[in-house]
């Protein structure tokens, strides 16, 4: 019965993660895939602003930055120029039209389109949200466990299956903390081991 009930919890956990929509609390309007669902808490990824450090949904310490977003601001520069440089053909283009008509000439040529080289047949788009990426944030919750009855070995826990213990300054210092017990049937009682917010 205890190997049936450790089969069933770990089936929920894995049906949860591969949800079509990646089953993201913090991001409910973007999709992950499964890889990024299953990518472990990193320490170098946690967000620099600590506003952002604990889950607002689970209030653990476990939000990581989605490392393929860390550009995101180089990106949108460079989408932003390449427009600015598309907007400036144009605009050389529209003038040119405006002259060609009040002289009575034939309208001149479209314009080429400094980025492809093709053709521009109508004024550039600005990047909307489609185009313009922004930093995200995942809780890595869901991907931490421990494997073993008071040992260490295996764990992917963020407070080491231990109790937090502050100090007056606020400091958290978790390996101080006496180790959650361990349950027969569930296994780890630590609250972010047991914790499945992604």
């Amino acid at each position: 019965i205890l190997e049936l009930k450790r089969k069933t919890v770990h089936r929920v956990h894995e049906e949860r993660q591969g949800a079509s929509h990646g089953s993201n609390n913090l991001l409910p309007q973007q999709t992950q895939t499964s890889s990024q669902l299953l990518i472990p808490f990193h320490r170098n990824l946690v967000p620099k602003d600590e506003a952002f450090v604990s889950c607002p949904y689970c209030n653990h310490e476990s939000v990581n930055l989605l490392e393929e977003s860390l550009q995101f601001h180089s990106h949108n520069v460079k989408l932003l120029e390449d427009y600015q440089k598309r907007m400036k053909v144009w605009d050389t283009y529209l003038k040119e039209v405006d002259r060609a008509e009040k002289s009575k000439r034939s309208k001149p040529r479209y314009p080429i389109d400094p980025i492809t080289g093709k053709e521009m047949t109508r004024k550039p788009r600005n990047p909307g949200k489609r185009e313009l990426k922004q930093l995200q944030a995942r809780c890595t919750c869901a991907t931490m466990h421990c494997t073993q009855q008071g040992s260490d070995n295996g764990s992917t826990c963020i407070i080491k299956c231990r109790r937090l213990e502050r100090q007056p300054s606020g400091t958290c210092l978790p390996v101080v903390g006496p180790r959650y017990s361990w349950d027969t049937f569930t296994g780890c009682t630590c609250p972010v081991c047991k914790c499945q917010c992604n």
